[in-house]
């Protein structure tokens, strides 16, 4: 009996893990997109420019206050990435001012169709309103969508930020007393030609959705792709002291063609 409960308890964990998308009709693309990743590490700077991109699988990538690679931790290091295989884990560290910016960015540009994102999420206790998340390209600027991480809120929260001139329902506080704590975000975007909508969803649950509604302009830069990991201390006073701003990203995994 204790054997068959033991068979059932691994072939649930296995399912839920291998079939976690939302909707259906999706082809998973994960490996395809892999094959892209680009590690992104910056500092901050007026203007910016010294982002450092790493091409991807690699263990570890670390940068110092001038964007110079470095080969270890150390005490010149600003920001930093690691990845663990066997646990299929990224974990990205923004160490201290002027490091900004520890991320992935997917190379999956598209205008048409539909996209759906999927990682388990866990964040320490100093991120403040920095973004785990970014849908990007939009007609107006850099950013449609960013799922940001409050710390020092709510015992830790996730919140949307996004386009607040088109109509939207739910909650843009997503998540909360999560410091410490994995979730697992997935966010389907469903481009105008099927069906118009940014949805955010917490462990299998619609918690946002807005409408896309933005026609993207000529010119690859105004193409939709999406990054993860943790970005953004605009400002050195803003968060003197704070280091160690940190989030790992498990199990991330990508699909196309869908429907919610």
């Amino acid at each position: 009996m204790k054997k068959a409960l033991l068979s059932l308890t691994l072939l649930v964990l296995c399912c839920s893990s291998t079939f976690a998308q939302i909707g259906k009709n999706w082809a998973e693309v994960t490996k395809r997109e892999e094959g892209r990743f680009k590690i992104q590490l910056e500092n901050f700077k007026k203007p910016s420019g010294d982002n450092t991109p790493f091409s991807w699988p690699r263990a570890a990538a670390f940068a110092d206050k001038d964007g110079k690679e470095l080969p270890t931790l150390s005490a010149d290091v600003t920001t930093h990435y690691h990845w663990n295989p066997a646990l299929n884990t990224h974990t990205f560290t923004l160490v201290k001012f002027p490091g900004n910016r520890s991320e992935i960015r997917i190379h999956d540009n598209y205008r048409t169709g539909s996209r759906q994102f999927e990682g388990y999420i866990t964040m320490n206790d100093k991120l403040d309103k920095q973004a785990v998340f970014q849908l990007f390209g939009s007609s107006e600027g850099a950013t449609q969508m960013q799922i940001r991480g409050f710390g020092n809120r709510k015992g830790g929260s996730l919140e949307v930020t996004f386009d607040t001139k088109m109509p939207s329902s739910g909650n843009k506080v997503i998540a909360a007393d999560i410091n410490h704590k994995e979730v697992r975000i997935n966010v389907i975007h469903l481009q105008e030609d099927v069906g118009d909508a940014v949805i955010v969803y917490v462990d299998g649950v619609e918690k946002f959705r807005f409408k896309d509604g933005e026609t993207l302009k000529d010119g690859k830069e105004f193409m939709n792709y999406m990054k993860f990991g943790v970005y953004g201390r605009e400002q050195d006073g803003e968060f003197d002291g704070v280091t160690n701003m940190q989030t790992k990203w498990r199990n991330v995994r990508l699909w196309e063609g869908g429907q919610p």
